[in-house]
């Protein structure tokens, strides 16, 4: 909890500035992408998380791939992750595909941070600090979802223990250095797992300010586990110089296993040099699990006053319990609302076990009794702060519990029975036990004996002895949840005596007594119990009733209860039947208006009824004889009666008839010509025992003597007519058949059809009603598409059906011919503005194309046009008669462009008498004309004779054989005598007047020119007119100056020239 107001308020607004969503830019970093590139998507990740650490923006989110990261793949050991506090939130636990940061599982797909460069798996040359936060802008950043491990911050140790930047935070070091109150250091650590880190200060995490600086820590759901400090903190250490603010935050996080060589607080230390009142750790809803003593120390050094570590709902266990005193109120350390594994616990806090589910396998997790549920107070932190180790929310029960986790503490209510006493008979068989008291349990029973003992099950009671026992039942859930004790009394009392057998006897169909006034009693509220049998029974739910319905014994089952319940006795009932009178005919039959006989009945004592039941009997002296005047069934019932038992009723039903109905016929009957018809028996329905009769007529003519036949030969109508007869003949019904004409076969488009091999047929069609379709007598579920996989041919039918009749079939012929190759034809090329013919090809029934596919042919071959050059390709395929076309042959027309020949000695004049060198190219091969004057008119430099001014035409010939020509006027210099020279030259190597040499058209028949310095020293000599000075001396660059010339020359026609003068060199 934050206590300093003004720290609290800096704080409030840094949360503030760590729940403010940017418009971030997403840096993606996959160390297993092996084509890095600038982190814009997974594609482009980097694979060195410092590169994009570098490059990300102000505020940018970096997302990390899971795999193993180092700080170098150098052995710099002093080169860490270097985070800049500019709002950078970096994530690890991705797979490399996901789109939401959502989507991640840290826990399954670990990012590790490894400081173990140089030599695997040797600690002496690994990173001093894994990740480095350094101050120097305003603004936080995170860090969540890491592995962070095998940091060595031993810089200087074990000669020397100051705290330097490379002796601190072996896993994570939080450095504020050279800020003033505006700018700060501030991490946030988020579900990061420290392993395996040492460090002098601060194994696996340290924040280290100097003077004047201002740092805040925060660690949310991390684990720190086997880490190692030499001096101070083996988990977390703040190691502050004089800094102005310091403030560390550790919130919902574990720490296992770490230590410290010096005895420094093997999980947390604070070690302060200077400051006054400056620093503040807060420790909120911690786990310490197996951590020696002193878990939390504070060291003060030079004057530093004010420290303070608070200790809030925290959990401080070990696998045996701490010494007391070992967590007390000193040296700024405070301890509020903890349990701490003690004797005795000091104010404010509790000594209770937590209950983990199994630290020893770092599952901290509580049972639902734990007294650490609900022992906090209210919550220090609001979002994002607010939630447990695994995301639930806080204060779910009213107040925080204690530890990592927050749950619902479960409360058990005693168990409920569903009967409190118990009741049994002495000797009775028991076979359940007490459990089956319990109304739905919400836990394990716990049975008791009445001192309550602890029984080891639930007991099942004894009866050998009447006698009374109290039993008592709780229901507990995991480990120390026991609900309150159920009281559960049994009582076992003596039976009463087995009721006697009473005798009874009935009449049949007599009224009987109540069975449970016929029952002798051993008291009069004793209860009478019936059972299904006289062993092994069920109890009956009421009591029995004797039938008297039928004669014979019957037999019923009892017992009395009174508190404890006797044997069962076995009653008899007897039930005596007088049979029924006789009749020979118990069912008259007559015609309406027939003379009737008497009844017919033999017995004693007879009574006549007018129903089967109820009713009074009427004596009568003579049977009486039944009316025939109405129709319908008359009935009698009759009865005799035999030692004061009446017997059951013989029934006489008289039947008066009346002529049957007319027999119900399916009606009309429709069919198609050539069918199989029904038989005509099979569509009449009789009354049940009538006779059928056929006839021709509705009414009148005479009977058939056979069931008629209908024919279905000829399309038209017919009746039938039939009555039935059942004692009297019904009236007839009429039988109307239609039988219906075959239609004709459907028509079809094409009657033969024929197909390439391999091409894709259409399906076929035909114009018709409810169309069918066959291959020879196989019915086709739908129109078929034929087949072209295999030459030949093969018949379709195709019926149509009209009025439920069908048609005979048309048949549709497929054939399919065998493909025909592609023609065979070649390229053709062709220079610029040539001649051409048209295109041919090697074939049958050619047909040309402008396309690889599609498009209509043309059976006309194409002329190239030659305007152009560029190559052209057409396209020629051939068929059967226009059948089965082949595939198409591309022909390639080539044509070339003419060559670009040219001559460079055009326009150059020449003394007479003297040759040219005439140069042409751009082509392969030449031809000079006219041949006047030319030395070789087949080569490309001919030499030709300066007699007369003339004109040169070259034809050049390419490797295409295109040709092109050029032309070249030559004129005779007649003033080929004048030798000229330079006044000055620049030798500065710029191509511009770097010689200084003769300029003339004349070839002297000999030449001498010498260049002097101001000395008379020679510095150039030749003997060359095409050679020149070029403004060196033995190879070095010559002064600026003027030189002196002498040149000596015999012109071509005999004359000798002097000439001297001076010339400036300038560069």
């Amino acid at each position: 909890m934050p206590r300093n107001f003004v720290r609290a308020i800096f704080k409030t607004f840094l949360l503030l500035q760590f729940n403010v969503c940017f418009a971030a830019t997403t840096v993606y970093v996959n160390v297993n992408n092996p084509t890095p590139g600038a982190g814009t998507s997974w594609a482009t990740a980097y694979n060195d998380l410092n590169a994009a650490f570098a490059a990300a923006p102000y505020g940018a989110d970096i997302w990390v791939a899971q795999g193993t990261y180092y700080p170098t793949t150098g052995t710099d050991r002093t080169i860490a992750f270097n985070v800049l506090p500019t709002y950078v939130h970096v994530y690890g636990g991705f797979i490399g595909n996901e789109t939401l940061v959502t989507q991640r599982d840290f826990r399954n797909h670990p990012t590790i941070l490894s400081g173990d460069i140089g030599i695997r798996g040797d600690a002496s040359d690994n990173s001093y600090s894994v990740v480095r936060f350094n101050a120097g802008a305003n603004g936080s950043s995170t860090f969540d979802g890491f592995i962070i491990r095998d940091g060595n911050a031993n810089d200087g140790y074990p000669g020397s223990t100051t705290p330097s930047l490379y002796n601190q935070g072996g896993g994570i070091e939080l450095y504020s250095a050279q800020v003033n109150f505006y700018t700060y250091a501030y991490a946030v650590v988020l579900n990061c797992t420290f392993i395996n880190n040492f460090a002098v200060y601060g194994g696996a995490y340290a924040s280290y300010s100097t003077t004047g600086t201002i740092a805040f820590a925060v660690a949310f759901n991390c684990v720190f586990k086997d880490n190692t400090a030499a001096v101070a903190g083996g988990a977390y250490a703040t190691v502050s110089v004089n800094a102005d603010v310091v403030s560390t935050d550790l919130l919902n996080s574990v720490f296992i296993n770490n230590k410290t060589i010096n005895g420094g607080g093997s999980a947390i230390s604070t070690y302060v040099d200077t400051n006054p009142n400056a620093v503040t750790t807060n420790v909120k809803n911690c786990v310490f699990y197996n951590n020696p003593l002193p878990l939390i120390n504070s060291v003060l050094l030079n004057g530093a006053a004010g420290s303070n570590i608070w200790c809030d709902y925290s959990i401080f266990w070990n696998p045996t319990a701490y010494p007391d005193n070992s967590f007390i109120v000193a040296g700024g350390i405070h301890y509020s609302d903890c349990d701490m594994y003690m004797a005795t616990a000091s104010g404010g806090n509790t000594n209770v076990d937590p209950l983990f589910v199994d630290a020893a396998a770092d599952n901290f997790h509580v049972s639902p009794c734990s007294p650490a549920i609900d022992y906090g107070g209210y919550a220090y932190y609001g979002s994002p702060w607010n939630t447990d180790f695994d995301g639930n929310p806080r204060l779910q029960g009213g107040k925080e519990d204690l530890g990592i986790y927050e749950a619902t503490k479960t409360t058990l209510a005693a168990p409920t029975v569903s009967t409190p006493t118990v009741n049994y008979c002495e000797g009775a068989t028991v076979t359940n036990d007490l459990a089956t008291l319990v109304v739905s349990p919400t836990g394990t029973l716990n049975w008791y004996d009445a001192s309550n003992n602890a029984l080891t099950g639930a007991p099942t009671p004894s009866t050998t002895v009447a006698a009374s026992s109290i039993y008592y039942v709780s229901q507990s859930v995991g480990t120390g949840c026991e609900s309150p004790k159920t009281r559960v009394t049994v009582v076992v009392g003596a039976a009463p005596s087995t009721p006697s057998d009473p005798g009874l006897s009935y009449c049949l169909n007599a009224t009987p007594a109540d069975l449970n006034l016929s029952i002798t009693k051993d008291a009069p509220a004793n209860t009478l119990i019936w059972y299904s049998a006289a062993t092994a029974g069920t109890v009956l739910p009421a009591t029995p009733v004797i039938s008297t319905a039928t004669a014979g014994s019957q037999y019923f089952y009892v017992s009395q209860k009174d508190g404890c319940e006797s044997g069962i006795a076995t009653v008899e009932v007897n039930v005596t039947k007088t049979d029924a009178p006789v009749t020979t005919d118990p069912a008259p039959a007559y015609c309406q208006g027939a003379t009737a006989t008497a009844l017919d009945i033999t017995g004693t004592s007879l009574l006549w009824y007018t129903a089967a039941t109820g009713g009074v009997g009427v004596t009568q002296s003579t049977a009486p004889t039944p009316s025939t005047s109405a129709t319908g069934t008359q009935n009698y019932y009759i009865s005799q009666t035999l030692n004061g038992c009446e017997s059951d009723r013989t029934v006489i039903a008289v039947t008066v008839n009346t002529p049957p109905a007319a027999p119900t016929v399916t009606t009309p009957l429709t069919y198609c010509q050539l069918d199989t018809p029904d038989d005509l028996n099979d569509i009449v329905t009789e009354d049940p025992g009538a006779a059928l009769t056929w006839y021709t007529a509705l009414t009148g003519g005479t009977a058939l003597t056979a069931v008629p036949v209908i024919s279905t030969a000829t399309a038209g109508p017919q009746n039938y007519y039939v009555s039935q007869t059942l004692g009297c003949e019904s009236t007839r019904s009429a039988i109307a058949v239609i039988v219906n004409n075959k239609p004709a076969a459907p028509t079809t488009t094409n009657t033969a059809l024929t197909y390439c091999a391999g091409v894709p047929a259409a399906t076929l069609d035909a114009t018709g009603a409810n169309l069918q379709w066959y291959t020879g007598a196989t019915l086709l579920p739908a129109a078929p598409t034929p087949s072209t996989a295999t030459t030949g041919t093969v018949n379709y039918g195709v019926s149509q059906t009209v009025s439920g009749c069908e048609s005979e079939q048309a048949v549709i012929s497929v054939t399919v011919e065998t493909q025909l190759p592609a023609p065979v034809a070649t390229d053709v090329t062709y220079c610029l503005n040539d001649p051409a013919i048209a295109l041919t090809a090697t074939g049958n029934g050619l047909l040309w194309y402008t396309t690889d596919a599609g498009g209509t042919g043309s059976t006309d071959a194409p002329q190239p046009l030659t305007t152009s050059s560029g190559n052209t390709t057409y396209y020629v395929s051939q068929s059967n008669n226009g059948v089965c076309e082949s595939d198409r042959t591309a022909i390639t027309v080539t044509v070339n462009d003419l060559p670009q020949v040219n001559i460079n000695t055009a326009g150059k004049p020449a003394c007479r008498g003297t040759y040219v060198t005439l140069q042409a190219s751009g082509a392969a091969s030449y031809q000079w004309s006219p041949a006047t004057g030319l030395s070789n008119v087949a080569v490309s430099n001919p030499l030709a004779l300066m007699d007369q001014d003339i004109s040169y035409t070259v034809t050049g010939t390419d490797i295409n054989g295109c040709k092109a020509t050029a032309q070249v006027d030559l004129q005779v210099n007649n003033n080929c005598g004048d030798y000229l020279l330079p006044t000055a030259f620049t030798p500065n190597g710029d191509g511009l007047n770097d010689l200084f040499h003769v300029v003339t058209y004349n070839i002297p028949k000999t030449f001498s020119m010498q260049v002097f310095n101001r000395y008379g020293g020679i510095v150039f000599a030749s003997n060359d007119i095409s050679a020149g000075w070029d403004g060196t001396l033995k190879g070095n660059p010559a002064p600026d100056g003027t030189y002196v010339y002498v040149i000596l020359i015999n012109t071509s026609d005999g004359k000798v020239i002097n000439k001297k003068g001076t010339v400036l060199l300038i560069r």
